[in-house]
């Protein structure tokens, strides 16, 4: 008497159906594995904004955060003291001084994130200036916003809005 058994024909049909199966999943779950990175690395440097706001408040010290093209998968934190580098000006509103007596640091990180998300906005660096965590660039005083752009591999944009002295770190 004969065993029960698969014949090929019908192992065959088998792993045909689930190739088909496969091929039709893979493209989602990739998609959604870029979507999770993306989310991930915006979550990274609100975090990282966030701190420097806090921080800026509470010890009176700036926070500046830099962006270079040339390394699209990273920011640079840095704390300086603020007495040090910037001064009032006439109108009582902050004003950086020349970036030589900028150069001592109190403390210095480098934020990297991964997967395939980087940074799209040009070259930039901002500080959180304390008391009220008003934002100042290096091509003037800004008292309301800045915004940092980032995309992935599939041409997927995020937007991140850091609003001054609120704090508010916003998402697109």
């Amino acid at each position: 008497m004969k065993k029960p058994a698969f014949t090929l024909i019908e192992l065959l049909v088998v792993i045909v159906i689930v190739g088909i199966l496969v091929s039709l999943v893979s493209p989602s779950f990739m998609d959604f594995r870029r979507r999770q990175m993306m989310d991930e690395t915006v979550q990274i440097i609100k975090t990282a904004f966030a701190e420097g706001f806090s921080t800026s408040r509470s010890k009176a010290d700036i926070y500046a955060f830099s962006f270079d093209r040339s390394k699209p998968t990273q920011i640079t934190q840095k704390t300086y003291d603020y007495r040090k580098c910037f001064s009032l000006n006439g109108s009582n509103k902050f004003e950086l001084k020349g970036t030589t007596e900028c150069t001592d640091t109190e403390e210095e990180k480098t934020i990297s994130f991964v997967g395939s998300a980087k940074i799209i906005t040009p070259n930039f660096e901002f500080y959180y200036l304390p008391p009220h965590g008003d934002i100042a660039t290096e091509s003037g005083f800004s008292s309301d916003k800045l915004a940092v752009e980032l995309k992935d591999s599939a041409s997927n944009k995020r937007k991140i809005t850091v609003y001054a002295k609120s704090g508010l770190i916003t998402t697109k």
